[in-house]
């Protein structure tokens, strides 16, 4: 006994310790407030993207064309905050091969990623976030998968043979099977990439012989069945798959006591019931529980109490719950969530299709025009359209904008084929996504994590690329020259300040800063200035995410590729961009001419050579100028004197929109990198400030490198800068008929186009005489989601 009593006193002082930890655990919770606790976890603004990729399956060669949409993660409407965009492309080994950071405005954007020398066959992951995402654990950003088949690797493609290996999950509505209560089990059947098998039966069996009820899987691998589950009962579910029968153990933990969550939609309600057993009754009586409805930003609640009935139910309107995703939690009187139900709402949410279509053949073209019957969406949209021949086993997408923003941000999981949930929506379809739901578990918003929430947003919102200056001279300013984007600027520093800041800047491609210094005799000088970038990266998306694979075809091209299209391609590339440049400058000429107040001088190469500022003032007219070497000045006067005398002697002088008062800069100003120099002989441009006339110098692409401006300017480069969007290529094949062409051809990709005020919106494609798809996606200003999928028959 003495040998034995030190060992029960440990033993008893476990059980003690351990009950203990129990009730702590369980009242964990209890002092939180589940309404302030929610609140301060949702109250950020936050967004969600979408991007709509022309296709899932590419031709190393191809172009990727994307559309990108930011969204008001709770209006559900266009988010004009964010206009940062960065987009990559990883490898299978998650290395980033490709990047990009593109400008949104109004909340859309487009772009395009070239499948050069670095692709070869395989998949590939596309990403796309901004820098405020990166704060919060729901997945807000966006992700597809997509596969890429090099024709020099792959001459051919054989059929795969389907898998024969089954991912069976049963998950309880709740989360819980409690004993000698009914309940209602999701079912999904997967194939080893994810995807659902279809159309399978099952059934589920007791004693290794009695056949307790049966189900059967829809084309996407999803069901459900009910049963009253007993403790004592060991229970199997037997599945048939190619005349093969697979059986597994139904290993959900069948609990004694507990709390059984169920719902059930009749028509235009919900029904929300909690159910227990006789068991539990005893211990749960006069106990208070409550239901949390929530949508990520709106919260509300239902209030239960078990007096002598097993069952409590209340009814909720559809039109009381919010558009999309509701997310029900079950919590005890100490604020423990204990189970959890999805439920997807269709009432509230704006869809918009075309009515009406009319096709105009013209020569080798084919226009067709899509008519809209809403008149209240035409004040800002946008709508992406991939346009592929109707049999195309290349856009084999799971994710939609609808998905993306509907269900996506809520859930663990991730959505196969979510476009069949929102095309020609059914009392079938609702019930299958409904199902779907029923298998997802827990949400991706965790109470554990909403209660020990600690507000932390070190990743702020972007808008264009923002500088500080430092290491300024307090009796200077600085002059920050333009980019092609943005005018430029003087910054003068604050007494109390060290430093100056500036914002919006949205440099292109390879886009240079230039920076001058006014001293307070008001000469330019070269400053000599630290800068600091922000944004001075791309940042790291380093959040857990599920994506699915591309899917297999299971369908052999007919023969080899033919790659001499990818030829041809970049042949007529050339020569497009050449034409596209040619025509860009033409409308930028007449786009300056248009908006100036005088004489618009685009310089040819003779004058850019050797000539300065004061030579080519006195050829062009208007004014005397000359470089007087005996005081090392400009001086400029003009011939004749404006009838309106505003006390001005000498005509402004403006470099780039900045306004030079000291013509000293202008002595010996060589012009070899002036791009045109507008003069204004009346001023009209400049107020009072022009009474002796203005006139306006502006270099080729703001560039302040060259000769004299080499002096008084400071250059930078942009760590990181915006991608310019390209046009889009659509290849050229040799054979429009072949099965390859039908299989992974491209007609064409519209990235921005908008449904104008009279309702429509055209598009103008190579004539085809084959049967076409337009897969359509977009969003209006309202919130109203465009999504289609037209199918066009010219026979």
């Amino acid at each position: 006994m003495l040998y034995n009593y030190p060992f029960k006193v440990k033993i008893i002082s476990l059980i003690i310790l351990l009950f203990q930890l129990s009730l702590t655990s369980q009242e964990l919770f209890k002092d939180k407030s589940i309404d302030s606790s929610f609140f301060l976890y949702t109250n950020k603004y936050q967004e969600v993207v979408y991007s709509h990729l022309n296709k899932s399956t590419y031709i190393k060669g191809e172009s990727i064309g994307f559309t990108s949409y930011i969204i008001n993660k709770k209006t559900k409407k266009p988010s004009k905050i964010s206009t940062n965009l960065y987009c990559t492309v990883t490898d299978a080994d998650n290395k980033i091969i490709k990047r990009q950071l593109i400008k949104v405005e109004n909340g859309f954007s487009n772009s395009v990623f070239k499948l050069d020398s670095i692709f070869t066959t395989g998949e590939y992951t596309f990403k796309a976030y901004t820098n405020w995402m990166l704060n919060f654990n729901q997945q807000n950003f966006y992700v597809e998968k997509f596969k890429v088949i090099d024709p020099e690797k792959n001459k051919f493609l054989e059929k795969t043979k389907n898998d024969s290996l089954i991912d069976a999950q049963f998950l309880p509505e709740g989360g819980h099977l409690v004993h000698n209560v009914i309940n209602t089990i999701g079912v999904i059947l997967k194939d080893k990439n994810g995807y659902g098998i279809p159309n399978v039966s099952g059934d589920i069996i007791h004693n290794n012989k009695d056949t307790i009820t049966s189900f059967k899987v829809n084309k996407l691998g999803i069901g459900r069945f009910s049963f009253l589950p007993e403790k004592s009962k060991d229970y199997k579910i037997v599945i048939s798959l190619n005349e093969k029968k697979e059986i597994f153990h139904f290993s959900q933990k069948i609990e004694t006591t507990g709390i059984v969550l169920k719902t059930k939609q009749v028509k235009d309600n919900i029904y929300i019931s909690l159910v227990t057993n006789k068991i539990s009754l005893k211990n749960i009586v006069n106990k208070k529980y409550k239901v949390i409805i929530h949508n990520g930003s709106e919260i509300s609640s239902l209030n239960f109490e078990f007096r002598d009935k097993l069952l409590l139910t209340k009814k909720v309107n559809f039109k009381d719950l919010n558009p999309g995703i509701n997310i029900f939690t079950l919590f005890d009187e100490n604020n423990n969530p204990i189970s959890e139900r999805l439920i997807f709402n269709y009432n509230g949410i704006s869809f918009l299709k075309s009515t009406k279509v009319e096709l105009q053949e013209k020569q080798d073209s084919l226009s067709i025009k899509l008519s809209y019957n809403s008149q209240s969406d035409y004040k800002l949209n946008n709508l992406s359209t991939s346009i592929l021949p109707s049999n195309t086993k290349s856009y084999k997408k799971n994710n939609t904008i609808i998905s993306q923003t509907l269900i996506q941000p809520y859930i663990n999981g991730v959505v196969e084929n979510s476009s069949y949930y929102f095309l020609n929506i059914s009392k079938q379809k609702k019930y299958d996504l409904d199902n779907l739901l029923l298998t997802q578990g827990w949400s991706s918003y965790n109470w554990k994590e909403i209660f020990n929430f600690t507000p932390n947003y070190s990743n702020e919102f972007e808008q264009g690329i923002s500088l500080k200056l430092n290491n300024i001279d307090k009796d200077n300013s600085i002059i920050v020259h333009g980019l092609s984007n943005k005018s430029s600027e003087i910054l003068t520093l604050n007494e109390k300040s060290k430093s100056i800041s500036a914002t919006n800047f949205y440099p292109i491609n390879d886009e240079i800063l230039y920076l001058s210094g006014i001293n307070k005799k008001g000469k330019l000088i070269k400053p000599s200035v630290y800068i600091q970038f922000t944004p001075s990266n791309i940042p790291l998306l380093n959040k857990k995410f599920e994506s699915l694979k591309p899917k297999n075809n299971t369908y052999p091209i007919e023969n080899y590729f033919d790659i001499s299209f990818l030829n041809s391609l970049n042949n007529t590339q050339m020569l497009e961009e050449f034409v596209i440049k040619v025509n860009q400058k033409k409308e930028k000429i007449e786009r300056i001419e248009n908006k100036s107040f005088g004489k618009v001088h685009f310089l040819n190469d003779y004058e850019k050579e050797g000539m300065t500022l004061a030579q080519y003032i006195n050829i062009k007219g208007g004014f005397r100028a000359m470089d007087d070497t005996s005081t090392g000045t400009f001086v400029i006067t003009p011939i004749i004197k404006n009838t309106v005398d505003f006390g001005v002697n000498v005509p402004a002088i403006f470099l780039n929109n900045i306004q030079i008062t000291n013509f000293t800069y202008f002595y010996n100003f060589y012009l070899d990198n002036v791009e045109y120099i507008e003069i204004d002989k009346l001023g009209f441009s400049a107020g009072v400030r022009g009474g002796a006339g203005v006139i306006r110098i502006f270099t080729k692409n703001n560039d302040y490198s060259k000769k004299s401006l080499k002096e008084t300017t400071q250059k930078f480069n942009f760590p990181i800068t915006f991608h310019k969007s390209k046009k889009f290529y659509v290849p050229k094949y040799k054979n429009y008929n072949n099965t390859f062409y039908k299989s992974y051809g491209v007609i064409d990709w519209f990235p921005r186009k908008q449904i104008n005020k009279d309702g429509s919106v055209s598009f103008n494609i190579k004539k085809t005489s084959e049967k076409f798809t337009l897969f359509i996606e977009g969003i209006s200003d309202s919130g109203t989601f465009i999504f289609e999928e037209r199918v066009i028959n010219l026979k």
